[in-house]
């Protein structure tokens, strides 16, 4: 059951993210290659029913960024004010969803809220359940597939669909993280504003930064989860979480 389960979903990702299926195939080390990309969203399949990611000028890509600290996996969605989880590997191609919170804070633009609500939903109705995953390569480029247990499937890839000037930006560090007393921006070439969320979306601190200053004191802040967000006039550039201790 399990095998057709998978076969289904190596199947579906080649049709949906326009591969060759005679050029394509599944990697060799799929936890590895999970933790070490950023997965640009592409679609969402629900019932059947295919929901494209559509980039607009508040949300004009949406990433899973995975992160291992320690023996824990967590991992990020940007999707407006976002949302994070910690996961744990059952097998090769398969994790338990052991944690997901969702911050209280909703889009500006409504149909884009409504896009989030489904997204997220994918992960909190499954909650504490093993969801499978496939990453299918073709040459360079990857295809994250991850499916819940109700068939509802996420597609994504390793490469983002902008600019090249808007994938510079993307490349921003944010260091360290978990942070004690200064937040480091790396690889900045131009004056951004960083902005730190509460997970109800309540901006705590903000702060214009450039290349003479690159450090964001948040000694101020609790222990705690937060969210950050870099913009450059008035348009997002990262988001992410944040870890004070």
């Amino acid at each position: 059951m399990k095998m057709k389960r998978i076969l289904k979903i190596i199947i579906c990702g080649m049709l949906f993210c326009g591969f060759s299926i005679a050029n394509s195939q599944e990697v060799d080390n799929p936890q590895e290659e999970f933790l070490e990309n950023t997965w640009y969203l592409s679609k969402i399949e629900i019932d059947g029913t295919v929901y494209p990611f559509e980039s607009n000028e508040e949300t004009e890509y949406t990433t899973l960024t995975p992160e291992q600290i320690g023996d824990q996996i967590g991992f990020y969605l940007d999707y407006c004010f976002g949302a994070s989880g910690e996961l744990t590997f059952t097998t090769d191609t398969s994790f338990v969803l052991e944690d997901f919170v969702i911050p209280l804070a909703e889009c500006d633009d409504p149909e884009n809220n409504s896009y989030k609500v489904m997204y997220f939903d994918v992960f909190w109705d499954n909650l504490h359940e093993e969801f499978d995953y496939v990453i299918i390569a073709d040459n360079d480029d990857k295809s994250l597939v991850i499916s819940t247990q109700d068939n509802s499937n996420i597609y994504y890839q390793n490469v983002p669909t902008m600019s090249v000037d808007d994938q510079q930006k993307s490349n921003l560090t944010v260091f360290p993280n978990p942070v004690k007393d200064f937040l480091h921006i790396e690889d900045l070439s131009e004056p951004m504003e960083i902005e730190i969320y509460d997970l109800s979306g309540k901006v705590l601190s903000s702060q214009k930064i450039n290349e003479g200053t690159k450090q964001v004191n948040v000694s101020q802040l609790s222990d705690g989860i937060y969210l950050y967000q870099l913009s450059q006039e008035g348009k997002q550039v990262k988001i992410g979480k944040l870890v004070k201790d």
